[in-house]
C-alpha cells in the first residue's frame, strides 16, 4: 500500500502543477479583462458627458433665440 501511495502521490504533482499553471493564466486574463473594461467605461462616459454637454448648449442656443425673437423674453424689453 505504501507504494501505491506514493505512485499516487507522484501522479497528482503534474496535475497540480498544470492546475496552478491554469489558474495563474486565469488570472492574468481577468486581471486584463477589467482593465479593458475600465478602459472601455471611460472612455464611454466621456461620450455621454460630451453628449450631455452639447444638449445643454443646444438648450442655452434656443433659448437665446428665442430671447432674440421675443423682445418680453427673459424679461428684455425694447424701449
Amino acid at each position: 500500500m505504501g507504494t501505491e501511495r506514493d505512485h499516487c502521490g507522484k501522479n497528482g504533482v503534474p496535475y497540480y502543477d498544470d492546475f496552478v499553471n491554469k489558474a495563474n493564466k486565469l488570472h492574468g486574463q481577468l486581471k486584463s479583462t477589467i482593465l479593458v473594461l475600465s478602459s472601455f467605461l471611460d472612455t464611454f462616459q466621456k461620450i455621454a458627458d460630451a453628449a450631455t454637454n452639447t444638449k445643454e448648449i443646444v438648450t442655452k442656443n434656443k433659448r437665446d433665440r428665442q430671447a432674440l425673437r421675443n423682445p418680453h423674453f427673459l424679461g428684455n424689453r425694447i424701449g
